[in-house]
């Protein structure tokens, strides 16, 4: 299964470059699942994703809509050549999606895309949000996701790192960053070559 990982990528002349390579993985003019968390604008954040899949390459796309604090039907992509999740909250995307969408893409491998939460939800073990690890700010608090403490919980498990899309973008302190997490939040293989100082 193709990852892709999108952040920022709301330049126009960059569409191709973007979203390309991601549908010619799903085959010629794939039909996309654009899973959408429904924050009641599922209409114009569809418009925006299919006019950019559009001046990509052929496809066709159609809206999956995820109703805030519901969960996702992974019948949904019974006729999907390729999945993209979009932009919205984090939390509420991990929430409804890390099971059943995480899941339905191991069962069927399909190409992935997934735009700033789209993407933060795609490792194993989710950067979710948030802007202090004990107490210490590490980044802007705008780019926390409404959470306070840093929150990592089960994403859909496409790939092993990490991804931090909102705090990166938003000029998180990354000089000194794994000292400042506890051990505990660190990828598996850190654990046992690193140590707090």
């Amino acid at each position: 299964m193709a990852v892709h990982l999108i952040g920022g990528g709301r330049d126009e002349r960059l569409y191709r470059e973007l979203y390309g390579p991601f549908l010619a993985e799903a085959g010629p003019d794939p039909a996309v699942a654009c899973v959408l968390l429904d924050e009641g604008d599922v209409a114009e954040q569809f418009a925006r994703w299919s006019d950019a899949f559009a001046a990509a390459a052929p496809c066709r796309p159609y809206a999956v809509a995820v109703p805030l604090d519901g969960a996702f039907d992974p019948a949904a992509l019974e006729d999907a050549d390729a999945v993209f999740v979009g932009a919205g909250l984090t939390p509420a995307y991990r929430a409804a999606l890390a099971g059943p969408l995480g899941r339905a893409l191991a069962a069927r491998p399909l190409p992935y895309a997934g735009f700033s939460a789209g993407a933060a939800i795609a490792a194993g073990r989710a950067l979710v949000g948030g802007w202090l690890a004990d107490g210490v700010p590490v980044c802007p608090e705008d780019a926390a996701e409404d959470l306070d403490g840093i929150e990592v919980g089960d994403g859909l498990g496409l790939l092993a790192p990490a991804v931090a899309g909102g705090m990166v973008a938003s000029g998180a302190r990354w000089a000194g960053w794994p000292r400042r997490w506890p051990a505990a939040w660190w990828p598996p293989a850190w654990r046992s070559t690193r140590t707090p100082r």
